[in-house]
């Protein structure tokens, strides 16, 4: 079991277990960005992915919603 890479607050190193395909832990996963590693890059692109795909869900969401309101009204 890898350790994390992650710094704590008083700059120790973090002594939780890493993140399967990370070198970081849920907690210090934020500190991966900018380093530009592949574990880093990669988290980000899924990270994003996630995103895009929760603002694709709520416009959809909202576009469905004014299309009902507008057939209810006539």
């Amino acid at each position: 079991m890898d350790r994390c890479h992650g710094k704590t607050k008083s700059g120790t190193r973090c002594k939780r277990a890493v993140r399967k395909g990370s070198r970081f832990c849920a907690t210090h996963a934020s500190q991966s960005q900018g380093l530009g590693d592949a574990d880093a890059a990669g988290e980000t692109s899924q990270e994003q992915d996630s995103l895009d795909t929760l603002i694709i869900l709520a416009v959809a969401g909202a576009v469905l919603y004014v299309l009902l309101t507008l057939r209810r009204l006539t």
